[in-house]
C-alpha cells in the first residue's frame, strides 16, 4: 500500500465475494497507514448483515452482482439499493455497479435511449458511484449531453448526501424523492412498464405541502409552480426527472 501510494494511486478496488468484515478492517488499516487519501471501493456483493461495520470502512460498496447492458440488470440493481439506504452518508456509498451507458458487450441487447435516462436518473438520485464503461473516444452527442448534464449530476453530487426513496409505487410506475441540501427536492417519476404512462406525485408524498416550483432536469426547463403536486406521461422503461422548490421560499437551483 506505501508503494501505491508513492504511485499516486488514487482509487483501490479491492474485488471479492462476499465482502466480510476481517479482510475490510485489514485493508482499511493498510490504506490509512499509506500517508495518501485513497478511495476504497469494495467489489463483489456485500452481505446486508456486514453494511453496518463495512460501511464505515469503505467509501464505497457494491450491493449486487455484476450488472450487464439490459434493461432487467440495469433496474434490479436500481431497485435493490432501498434496502441498503441505511448506511449510505457522506464519504461513504451503496454501489449497485458500473454505468452501462453506450456499452457494446457481446450478447447483450444494450439499453434504449429512454432506459438509459432512467439509468443514469436512477444512479444520481441513489448517490451511487458514476463509473464510465463506454468508449470515451467515440461517444455520439446524445451520450456526451448523458453524462455531462450539470443539473442531474448534481443530484448526485449534492452535499447532504442523502439515498432517494421510493414514495409512491402504483403497479409499474414508482416515484422517488430526494432531499437535498438547499431545501429542495429532486423527484423521479419512473415508468417500469412496456407502454406509456401518465405518473403523478403529491407534494405530501415526501411530506411537503403548498406550492412548489417544478424544473425538468433533462430538459433543463422551468415548468412553472404546482400547487399539490405533479403529472405526467412518462414513457416505457422512462423517466421524468424533476428539482422542485418551494413557492413560498425559493432555493437557488444549479443553474441559478
Amino acid at each position: 500500500m506505501k508503494q501505491w501510494a508513492a504511485w499516486g494511486v488514487d482509487y483501490l478496488k479491492y474485488d471479492w465475494n462476499p465482502n466480510e468484515v476481517p479482510e475490510t478492517r485489514e485493508m482499511y488499516e493498510a490504506l490509512r497507514m499509506s500517508g495518501r487519501d485513497i478511495v476504497f471501493s469494495l467489489s463483489n456483493n456485500t452481505p446486508l448483515a456486514n453494511m453496518p461495520a463495512i460501511s464505515t470502512m469503505a467509501n464505497c460498496w457494491r450491493i449486487s452482482g455484476d450488472i450487464q447492458a439490459d434493461w432487467q440488470h440495469m433496474i434490479r440493481g436500481a431497485l435493490s439499493d432501498e434496502r441498503c439506504r441505511p448506511f449510505a452518508g457522506p464519504g461513504h456509498w451503496n454501489d449497485p455497479d458500473m454505468l452501462e451507458i453506450d456499452t457494446k458487450e457481446k450478447g447483450r441487447a444494450g439499453l434504449t435511449p429512454d432506459e438509459e435516462y432512467t439509468h443514469i436518473s436512477f444512479w444520481c438520485l441513489l448517490s451511487a458511484p458514476l463509473l464510465l464503461g463506454n468508449d470515451l473516444t467515440k461517444m455520439s452527442p446524445f451520450t456526451l449531453s448523458l453524462l455531462t448534464n450539470d443539473e442531474v449530476l448534481a443530484l448526485d453530487q449534492d452535499s447532504l448526501g442523502r439515498q432517494a426513496y421510493p414514495v409512491k409505487h402504483e403497479g409499474e410506475t414508482i416515484v422517488y424523492a430526494k432531499p437535498l441540501e438547499d431545501g429542495s427536492w429532486a423527484v423521479g417519476l419512473f415508468n417500469l412498464g412496456a407502454a406509456t404512462a401518465v405518473v403523478s406525485v403529491r407534494w405530501a408524498d415526501f411530506g411537503a405541502n403548498g406550492s412548489w416550483i417544478v424544473r425538468d432536469l433533462w430538459r433543463q426547463k422551468d415548468l412553472g409552480a404546482y400547487a399539490d403536486g405533479f403529472s405526467g406521461p412518462v414513457p416505457s422503461h422512462g423517466v421524468v426527472l424533476l428539482r422542485v422548490r418551494s413557492g413560498r421560499t425559493p432555493a437557488a437551483g444549479p443553474s441559478d
